[in-house]
């Protein structure tokens, strides 16, 4: 990823002023890609069209560089809680000329990305609280403003929210090639509602990654029956630090603190 056309920038710093930040445009040339998303552009799937489901779309890397590699195939759906960072997400895809989609119709076929910004919850149309302490909106996690209302106003930002079902039903019964789930925790909700709705068609989802924060046994279960987990990373909440791991579905273990992640991340930024 590079800025400017001149001056490097390693995965757009959050520290950057908004200003920088505009700038920043992703080219597929010049991308080094993490290893946890490079899969994104190796899908081996042969459809007409290649749907893309992502929770958690920060400044839209995945799309983009998935749009990159199959710019008249891709339709897809990205969700970004965090205003000012679903600002730069929809800047980002007018600087690498990505079409923006209004509305995902089933019966329509034209490529290009649909951003929202939504909060992903178990129903449609609730107030969605986001606590995050700038410039690390990166880490944003579920919370209640009025809870925490003695803290700056930029740190808790409301949004309206989604359901998987309704995000899932985007595409009507159309196979999605990539899902990606890495929304601070709200895979706990996310991903059991998501095998819900396809348990009669499992393989409409083609490849299932993303992030499992301090998983339950439950939870990893449901995410080792994509792929043998082969996708997912395990994070766990210790000491205040982040710990991220491979998912090993061989040799499944839970985080040291088994309190929900949120709760977790509530306790350490809320004290």
């Amino acid at each position: 990823m590079w800025c400017s056309h001149s001056s490097h920038c390693s995965h757009c710093s959050q520290a950057w002023a908004v200003r920088r930040k505009l700038s920043c445009s992703i080219h597929l040339h010049q991308l080094h890609l993490p290893k946890r998303v490079r899969f994104v552009l190796i899908i081996k799937i042969r459809l007409r069209q290649l749907h893309l489901l992502d929770l958690g779309g920060n400044y839209g890397f995945v799309p983009i560089a998935a749009f990159k590699k199959y710019p008249n195939e891709l339709r897809a759906v990205v969700v970004e809680p965090i205003p000012t960072v679903y600002f730069l997400l929809r800047w980002n895809l007018w600087l690498n000329g990505i079409p923006e989609l209004q509305q995902i119709e089933a019966d329509e076929s034209t490529p290009g990305v649909l951003a929202l910004n939504r909060g992903v919850t178990e129903s449609d149309g609730n107030i969605v609280g986001f606590c995050h302490a700038p410039p690390n909106s990166i880490n944003a996690f579920a919370c209640d403003c009025r809870v925490n209302s003695h803290n700056a106003p930029e740190e808790c930002m409301k949004v309206t929210s989604i359901s998987t079902q309704s995000l899932l039903e985007l595409f009507d019964q159309k196979p999605i090639a990539l899902m990606k789930v890495d929304c601070e925790g709200c895979e706990a909700s996310s991903l059991p509602a998501m095998i819900n709705i396809t348990k009669d068609t499992p393989d409409r989802i083609r490849r299932l990654a993303g992030e499992l924060h301090s998983p339950s046994e439950e939870l990893q279960d449901m995410a080792c029956q994509y792929e043998n987990g082969a996708h997912f990373v395990k994070i766990c909440l210790e000491d205040g630090h982040y710990q991220a791991s491979p998912l090993r579905c061989d040799e499944r273990t839970l985080c040291k603190n088994e309190m929900p992640f949120l709760e977790q991340l509530r306790l350490l930024h809320f004290k």
